[in-house]
């Protein structure tokens, strides 16, 4: 009896390698995975034109296999008046040495662009913005419009740091499951 639950528990971790190999294999080489998140701090209603005080981040992170030699993120021009401050980080703290992405505006008419060269893999570009006196429609209009993230793969909204997250699990799960 002992040995034919060997057999099976053999069985049950050889699956479960095949199959956190196959979900490691689905991970797309080129993907960028973004979010926003917008905080209105208040308004100064005492005045005639009312101001708010708000901040906004879009983190934008290389979830795939590969660098990225740039990635377009696109705001709506109701974003053109806040002051911008970009930090980079390495999603998963590895040690390894990456290239520091730049971000550079551009101004495109009805958007303004922040170009990020290159989007080293494993490496998230958070853009905080601030304004310390906007109009309330303003902040409204930013709510409300899109945020569009162009790349070399595909780019879909969410957090890339719990994707990464996911990632190195099903990385380490393949690892620990020993075949035999």
């Amino acid at each position: 009896m002992p040995e034919k639950m060997r057999l099976r528990a053999a069985f049950a971790a050889a699956l479960a390698a095949i199959v956190a190999a196959a979900l490691l294999a689905l991970l797309p080489d080129s993907e960028i995975v973004y979010s926003r998140q917008l905080t209105r701090i208040g308004c100064d209603k005492g005045k005639p034109a009312a101001r708010c005080y708000a901040w906004a981040r879009v983190s934008i992170g290389n979830t795939g296999n590969v660098e990225q030699s740039v990635v377009r993120v696109r705001l709506p021009q109701a974003g053109a008046a806040w002051s911008v401050a970009a930090r980079s980080s390495d999603i998963r703290a590895t040690r390894v040495a990456r290239r520091e992405p730049r971000v550079e505006r551009l101004d495109a008419g009805d958007a303004v662009v922040y170009e990020i060269r290159p989007l080293p893999r494993n490496t998230v570009v958070d853009l905080n913005l601030h304004c310390l006196a906007c109009a309330d429609e303003a902040l409204r209009g930013l709510r409300a419009s899109q945020i569009t993230v162009e790349g070399e793969g595909r780019a879909r909204e969410g957090d890339p740091r719990a994707v990464t997250l996911l990632d190195a699990l099903g990385q380490l799960a393949a690892f620990l499951i020993p075949f035999r």
